[in-house]
This record gives C-alpha cells, sequence and structure tokens, in this order.
C-alpha cells in the first residue's frame, strides 16, 4: 500500500468543514472561497466526498495571521 505525503489521518488531525471554519472566523463562506482563491486561505482537501482543512492546518495558518495560538489539548 502506497502512503501519501499529504495523506491527512482524521483521528490525529480532523477536519474542519467550510461551515465550521466560517463560524469560527465569523466569516461567509463565500469570503473563505474568495481568500482561498487568492492564496490567502491554505487550499482544502478532500477526503472522500468531504472537503477541509486539517486542524494543525488552521491552527498554524490562525498564529501567522496573529489570532492567539491554541491552547494544546491535556492528555
Amino acid at each position: 500500500m502506497a502512503t501519501d505525503a499529504n495523506a491527512v489521518k482524521p483521528l490525529n488531525n480532523p477536519l474542519v468543514k467550510r461551515n465550521e471554519l466560517a463560524a469560527e472566523l465569523g466569516q461567509s463562506l463565500t469570503t473563505l472561497w474568495r481568500w482561498t482563491r487568492d492564496g490567502v486561505l491554505p487550499q482544502p482537501v478532500r477526503l472522500g466526498k468531504t472537503v477541509g482543512w486539517p486542524r494543525s492546518v488552521i491552527d498554524a495558518w490562525k498564529v501567522q495571521q496573529g489570532w492567539p495560538a491554541p491552547e494544546q489539548a491535556e492528555g
């Protein structure tokens, strides 16, 4: 079985769907589309019929944009 360097492990790195990200950022779906098109927001990934961003990618992007760093889960 071949491995893909861009493969996402949903259990360890859940996908943030478009609606969830729009609500989290306080933006519309149109704005997310525009930001993705213009390179402001990273490109989403597709897992089957699901499209979204790995949580780690969104967290890193938010820190790069000046948002507070996410709190690490205790475990």
